[in-house]
């Protein structure tokens, strides 16, 4: 059921396969398919709050409407000129809550790595990394920055061994999704998702 919500949600989000056209904005950016309409999404699968298994698969030609807190992220992003559309490397680690659907994101760019927060308004506004984990215990912070270090150098297969020892959160209803866009020429070279579940504590063996 996680996977089943995760996908549409996050398929919604990213993976609005729509012919290539010219990547101006945070909205085009995660709402278009590459050159090739190919998108690899990756699922881990879990049994008992334990690694169980790796599905890919890949996605072409779907279409999805896009949902307007979408284009309020998008709106706050652009406006810090965080990505340069014509050659740089996205990277948006999402959090995700089913129950009301809420979703948190923390985005890299060459610009450095900032969280989107979702302030009690319901507007967004933009925060550096660093500036969350100010007054967060450093056990946690270690552990959250092993996860993001592992995110945005884009290793999967350490990413892969941080899941198998690190496990999941039995009954969590938050979900996991990591998203890499890569830009050139105002295009989408590539685009790849891996789905996943949170961890309490995030460790290698």
């Amino acid at each position: 059921m996680k996977h089943t919500f995760l996908s549409l949600f996050c398929l919604a989000f990213f993976v609005n396969a729509c012919a290539q056209s010219n990547i101006i904005d945070f909205i085009s950016a995660t709402g278009s398919a590459p050159v090739d309409e190919k998108i690899y999404i990756t699922d881990v699968i879990y049994r008992d709050g334990k690694f169980d298994a790796i599905k890919e698969r890949i996605e072409r030609d779907s279409k999805f409407k896009q949902d307007y807190k979408d284009v309020k992220m998008g709106a706050v992003i652009d406006k810090a000129q965080l990505i340069n559309y014509k050659s740089d490397t996205l990277y948006l680690l999402s959090n995700y809550y089913m129950p009301d659907a809420s979703v948190s994101i923390t985005i890299k760019t060459r610009k450095g790595v900032f969280d989107l927060i979702h302030n009690v308004d319901g507007d967004y506004s933009l925060r550096s990394l660093e500036d969350s984990y100010a007054n967060i215990p450093e056990d946690e912070k270690k552990s959250d920055f092993l996860l993001y270090e592992t995110i945005f150098t884009w290793n999967i297969d350490l990413l892969i061994s941080l899941i198998k020892s690190s496990g999941g959160l039995l009954g969590s209803e938050n979900v996991i999704s990591a998203t890499r866009i890569i830009l050139k020429n105002n295009q989408i070279l590539e685009k790849d998702i891996i789905h996943f579940e949170p961890a309490l504590r995030w460790h290698l063996e």
